[in-house]
This record gives C-alpha cells, sequence and structure tokens, in this order.
C-alpha cells in the first residue's frame, strides 16, 4: 500500500517535466490506442500524461462508446490511473465494484469498472502517465491482450528516450 501524500509529492516534483509529443508520434500512440480497444472490445483505451495534480489524455481511442478525447483533463485521483502512478505497477481488475478501496471515483460513477493499466515512465524512471484500458462491463479477466498491452507500453517508452 501507498502513502498518499508522500507519493503526491514524489509525483508533483516528477511530474513538471515539460514534455512536447511530435504529432508522427501522436499518430502512432492513436494506432496503438485504436489497436487495443479494438482487440478487447472495450470502448476506452487512453495514454495519459501526468501534469500533477491533473491526468490530461493524449490520446483517446476513436471507438463509437469513448466518452473521452484528446487534451481532456481529470483530476489526478479521479482516474484509476492514479494507483497505478503511485505505485508504479501495472493495475487489471474485472470489476471495481468489488474492490473496497475505491471509494469513489469519478470514472466508478461514471460506471466504468473493468481497468488494466501500465504506467509508462521517462528513461529516468520518473513517471510520464499510463496506458490503460477500461469497459463498462466485467472484462479482462483471462488477459490474453496483456502482452499486447506490455508490448505497446515498450514502444511508447521508447519513443519517450528520444524526445
Amino acid at each position: 500500500m501507498y502513502n498518499r501524500h508522500e507519493g503526491e509529492k514524489m509525483i508533483e516534483t516528477q511530474s513538471r517535466l515539460e514534455i512536447h509529443v511530435p504529432e508522427d508520434i501522436q499518430n502512432i500512440w492513436q494506432s496503438i490506442t485504436d489497436i487495443l480497444a479494438g482487440m478487447v472490445k472495450a470502448p476506452v483505451a487512453l495514454i495519459t500524461k501526468l501534469e500533477f495534480p491533473y491526468l490530461i489524455i493524449l490520446n483517446a481511442s476513436q471507438t463509437k462508446d469513448n466518452p473521452f478525447g484528446r487534451n481532456d483533463v481529470f483530476r489526478f485521483e479521479d482516474l484509476y490511473c492514479h494507483k497505478v502512478i503511485m505505485e508504479k505497477q501495472p493495475l487489471i481488475f474485472s470489476d471495481a465494484r468489488s474492490e473496497p478501496d475505491w471509494g469513489d471515483p469519478l470514472i466508478l460513477k461514471m460506471n466504468y469498472i473493468a481497468y488494466a493499466g501500465f504506467p509508462l515512465e521517462y528513461p529516468n524512471g520518473n513517471v510520464f502517465g499510463t496506458l490503460c484500458v477500461m469497459d463498462a462491463r466485467e472484462n479482462f479477466k483471462p488477459f490474453p491482450f496483456l502482452e499486447l498491452l506490455q508490448s505497446y507500453r515498450s514502444t511508447i517508452e521508447s519513443h519517450l528516450t528520444i524526445l
């Protein structure tokens, strides 16, 4: 378990790194979110960037039922991604309603109950943001796509080394 307040001080310092993502890389990242959402038949795949205390959506899958869009901004604690960022570990669950630690984040109010997310890190180990997939139905139990998610994470992180 993480100490939220200590972790937030660490994250705030790390998130002050300014970075511009060129359009050609943004286009690759868009393809990644679209492919992920299609493969797992989930409405939402995102690449986020941490700008503490906010998460900015850099890329959102262009799927029919995705309410998120590029440059949408959310408070850090309103998304499941905050735990991924704080612990710098992947997080996967099929139904957040059965997870007692969630409290009442905005994302749960939006009925997104299934989540699979990986932290994205700069080459120096600081957190950039997350790569995640969400669904309003129980999903991700067999996790057949986790290797693909990990591979895409590596691709995005390799892009961060050249930015």
